[in-house]
């Protein structure tokens, strides 16, 4: 997988301007991946409802709808797909068309994920009891204060010092 993931790095950074720049593809890429994964996990985790045949119709069709907003927005596949205007650029659809920006194409592929994913939870059968308490946390909460704190080391104070961390860079580049 490395070797592969390294490779399609190398090919994509010595096209990097054809897709209008390394920065905008990996966006456009990770906000088109990312809702249906993101769906599975959140719903997955805090609804005890959820199926596991939710979650994989809701992986298959998430990812195929961010490919074809990928293919009908991104400038590289875009002129291919649907083509090009008068002065030669790239007809991206959902971007220029409709006038949705790509972090709220995110939003929506999440909202259409969400519906997919509670609409077949619900007309498929529920999880078993075992299930739910191996998968699902009973409360949130009890991840945090459930057990006694062990110092430093503990994984809740080294996340809050990260998150310290990140609030001082923050404003100190804000």
């Amino acid at each position: 997988t490395v070797v592969v993931v390294m490779a399609c790095a190398i090919l994509w950074s010595t096209q990097g301007e054809r897709f209008g720049g390394i920065f905008d593809g990996v966006n456009a890429m990770i906000a088109v991946l990312a809702p249906p994964i993101s769906t599975v996990f959140i719903w997955g985790i805090f609804w005890r409802r959820g199926t596991a045949a939710a979650s994989l119709t809701t992986l298959i069709i998430g990812f195929v709808l961010g490919a074809l907003v990928f293919m009908f927005d991104f400038p590289a596949m875009s002129r291919f797909v649907v083509g090009v205007d008068e002065s030669g650029t790239a007809i991206q659809v959902v971007t220029n068309v409709w006038g949705i920006p790509f972090m709220l194409q995110a939003w929506w592929l999440f909202v259409i994920c969400s519906v997919i994913f509670v609409s077949v939870s619900l007309i498929t059968l529920p999880p078993s009891a075992e299930r739910l308490e191996r998968y699902c946390w009973g409360n949130p909460l009890a991840v945090i204060f459930g057990q006694p704190f062990e110092g430093i080391g503990d994984p809740r104070a080294l996340s809050v010092l990260l998150m310290a961390v990140i609030a001082i860079c923050y404003a100190f580049f804000l």
